[in-house]
């Protein structure tokens, strides 16, 4: 399936709110999307779409199958991703991709291409915050160099801790964020429009 990486857009808000609900326990509201993706001057939100495709609606009166297309443009984001560019900051907000195409190594796919912007909009550290119980994405963390520096007391909605993770974007790490991003490109088929564009708001 060739799949795209793009900068998001107002018209996948309403798919990535619906990955987001699927996936957060706390999910982030409509509003702040169309905040990001649409004000916002240090915000380089990532989109990863598929391809259209055609599905079946059953049509409940006759019971009969018919097809329709769906999405933006027929396009269906499968994952995206959220990244704060402010001063020497690189902050990754948020990270998610559909439930039903976990396991195809989007996640890391989506996180590496934020740190390789960073990188490109001359970031000297990237953090983010993930929660005390999610091992699985801490460990994807940590394979790209983060460490804990902090914990976050009750800082989710539910009361749960968070740690605080930190990569310096120093030329080890830049060389391994290239190195990974290569071998990534190997081994998922996609076309990028994200790191190789500028934002086409900010024009950077």
């Amino acid at each position: 399936m060739p799949l795209t990486l793009r900068h998001m857009r107002e018209s996948d808000i309403g798919d990535v709110v619906h990955i987001e609900r699927r996936v957060f326990t706390n999910p982030w509201p409509t509003y702040s999307f169309h905040h990001e993706v649409s004000i916002s001057n240090c915000s380089f939100m990532v989109a990863l779409v598929a391809p259209p495709r055609v599905v079946p609606a059953i049509h409940r009166p006759r019971w009969r199958f018919l097809w329709r297309q769906r999405g933006n443009g027929g396009e269906r984001v499968v994952g995206y991703g959220g990244l704060w560019v402010v001063a020497d900051e690189g902050h990754i907000s948020s990270i998610a991709t559909h439930p039903d195409q976990r396991g195809n190594g989007y996640g890391e796919l989506l996180l590496c291409a934020m740190l390789h912007q960073a990188l490109r909009q001359s970031a000297g550290y990237a953090v983010l915050e993930v929660r005390r119980t999610n091992h699985i994405a801490q460990a994807l963390y940590i394979k790209y160099g983060f460490a804990i520096v902090d914990t976050k007391r009750g800082y989710y909605a539910d009361g749960e801790d968070g740690y605080l993770m930190r990569l310096d974007l120093n030329d080890a790490a830049r060389h391994a964020i290239t190195t990974r991003w290569g071998a990534i490109r190997e081994r998922v088929h996609f076309t990028d429009a994200y790191t190789t564009t500028p934002h086409p708001r900010l024009n950077r």
